[in-house]
C-alpha cells in the first residue's frame, strides 16, 4: 500500500462524515487500476466461448488505461481476438505497446463529416474492426469503446448465457445485447451505442451506414423528449436507422420504441458486467437520476418487464421538457 492508497482510506473516512451531515446516502467502489493487480478467478468458470471484442474510438493513455484494459480482457478471455480501431496513433510508444500484445490496429482516416458529437467516427471505426473480424471468421463479437472497460471475470459466460436464453432470431436478425447505461425507457430508439454484444453480422449491420449529415442541433431539441428523438442524435440515429434495416418501422411513441426493445434488443444491467467508464465525473451509476424520472434508464428487470408485456406508460411523457 502506497501513500495514495493511505489517502484513499481517508477520503473514505470523510464521505462517511459528509454524509452523517447531508440527505443523500453516498457509495463508492475501488477498481485495480493496473492488469498485473487484477485477481484471476475465470479458472472457475467454464469459459469455453471465444469471442472478437473490437476497441473503438479514443485511446486513453492515462494510467495507460487502454493497454490495462486489453491485459485484463487476456486474462479473463479465452484468447480474444483483439482489434483496436480508431485513427491515427501518434504516440509511438503506446503503438508499440500494443503490437507488443499482438492487437490488430487499424488506423482509419477521419471522415469528412464529423457529425453530431463525432457519430460518424464512431460507426466508421466500429464498422470496420468489425467487418475485420468477419473476415477471420470469427462469429461473436463484443463491441466497446477505448475508454470503457469490462472487469467481471464471468462477463462471457453471462453474455453468452444471457443470448442464448432470450435470443428473438429470424433469418434477418438476431437479437443485440446491451447494457442499461445510457439506454432509456421515456426517450424513444436512445438505445446504449457504447457496448454491444451479438452475432458480428448483426454487429455489422447495425453500424455500417451512411455518415449522418447532421451538423448542428435544433434549438428544438431541449423542448420535449419527442424533439430530442425526432432530431435522431448519435444513438437514436444508429437505432432508428437499423430498424428501418431489419424491417420494423420506429414510429415515434412509446408503444413501438418498447416493442422494437422488446424483439430485437437483450437489455442487461452495466454492473453485471463491473463496468467502468473513464469518465471526468467519478459517479458510479452515471446517468441515474432520482430527481428526474423521465430519464429513467432501462435496467434488466425492466427489460422483463417489457418482454412480458407488464408497462403500462402514458404516451404524453414524450411530451415533457428533455433532461440530457
Amino acid at each position: 500500500m502506497n501513500f495514495f492508497d493511505i489517502i484513499a482510506k481517508i477520503l473514505i473516512k470523510l464521505i462517511s462524515i459528509v454524509e452523517d451531515k447531508s440527505n443523500f446516502f453516498i457509495t463508492f467502489n475501488m477498481r485495480p487500476k493496473y492488469a498485473n493487480k487484477y485477481p484471476l478467478f475465470n479458472d472457475i468458470y467454464k469459459n469455453n466461448f471465444s469471442v472478437g471484442i473490437v476497441i473503438t474510438g479514443l485511446i486513453e493513455e492515462k494510467n495507460d488505461f487502454l493497454i490495462n484494459s486489453i491485459l485484463i480482457y487476456k486474462k479473463i478471455f479465452k484468447n480474444p481476438c483483439i482489434i483496436v480501431s480508431t485513427w491515427e496513433i501518434k504516440n509511438k510508444k503506446t503503438k508499440l505497446k500494443l503490437e507488443k500484445e499482438k492487437v490488430i490496429i487499424i488506423e482509419n482516416e477521419k471522415p469528412k463529416l464529423e457529425g453530431i458529437l463525432r457519430i460518424n467516427y464512431q460507426t466508421k471505426h466500429a464498422s470496420v474492426g468489425l467487418k475485420k473480424l468477419k473476415e477471420l471468421n470469427i462469429h461473436y463479437a463484443i463491441k466497446i469503446r477505448g475508454d470503457q472497460r469490462i472487469n467481471s471475470t464471468n462477463a462471457l459466460d453471462y453474455l453468452f448465457f444471457i443470448y442464448k436464453q432470450y435470443n428473438h432470431q429470424n433469418e434477418k436478425f438476431s437479437s443485440i445485447v446491451t447494457i442499461s447505461l445510457d439506454t432509456f425507457l421515456f426517450r424513444p430508439y436512445s438505445v446504449c451505442d457504447m457496448f454491444h454484444f451479438g452475432k458480428v453480422n448483426d454487429l455489422i449491420k447495425y453500424w455500417d451506414i451512411q455518415d449522418d449529415r447532421k451538423n448542428i442541433l435544433s434549438k428544438e431539441i431541449t423542448k420535449s423528449i419527442r424533439k430530442f428523438s425526432e432530431e435522431e442524435v448519435c444513438e437514436v440515429f444508429l437505432c432508428r436507422n437499423y430498424l428501418k434495416k431489419v424491417g420494423f418501422a420506429p414510429v415515434m411513441s412509446i408503444s413501438t420504441y418498447l416493442e422494437a426493445i422488446k424483439k430485437y434488443f437483450i437489455i442487461i444491467d452495466t454492473e453485471s458486467l463491473d463496468y467502468f467508464w473513464m469518465k471526468h465525473q467519478r459517479k458510479e451509476y452515471f446517468y441515474r437520476n432520482y430527481f428526474a424520472p423521465n430519464s429513467k434508464q432501462i435496467n434488466f428487470s425492466d427489460w422483463l418487464s417489457i418482454k412480458e408485456g407488464n408497462l403500462n406508460i402514458d404516451e404524453k411523457i414524450i411530451e415533457q421538457e428533455f433532461n440530457g
